[in-house]
């Protein structure tokens, strides 16, 4: 029995050594697996963080992207308006030349025919001045010879 007793002790022994081998092999898997564990968790954070700042970096892109088509519609508004009002600038600028260059022509015509009358008038001057000492000659000479009939006739 005591043999039994002493062999069932070493066996006991031998077992609370092999379960305790086991517990201590569980204990590192266990650790193992939490350190394995936390190492996923950590790849996870910083998968998702690097998931947010991509998230974040084409939010901005977009932001940006949209900003620059903003910025390029505004910029193709104004330039359209300027245009507009170039063409606008350029319509009123020949509307007026055309309108001083018809106006200059009036002014033109006037100051002709203002010198076409004035030149037909100095001509009728000339004219009436022309007649009048040929009438007022003609009267002298008659006159004269008038006068030479009666200073003959007194003679």
């Amino acid at each position: 029995k005591l043999i039994l007793f002493c062999y069932l002790q070493a066996e006991i022994r031998n077992l609370s050594r092999i379960v305790q081998q086991l517990n201590n092999r569980k204990e590192l898997a266990e650790r193992e697996a939490k350190k394995e564990k936390m190492k996923k968790e950590e790849v996870d954070r910083r998968k998702k963080a690097l998931e947010d700042a991509q998230r974040r970096q084409r939010e901005i892109q977009a932001i940006i992207r949209q900003q620059k088509e903003e910025e390029e519609r505004i910029k193709k508004e104004k330039e359209e308006e300027d245009r507009k009002k170039e063409e606008e600038m350029k319509s009123v600028v020949t509307n007026e030349l055309v309108r001083l260059k018809s106006q200059k022509e009036i002014i033109r015509q006037q100051k002709e025919e203002e010198e076409r009358i004035k030149k037909e008038k100095e001509e009728e001057d000339r004219k009436k001045e022309e007649e009048m000492k040929s009438v007022v000659t003609n009267e002298l000479v008659r006159l004269k010879s008038q006068k030479e009939i009666i200073r003959q006739q007194k003679e």
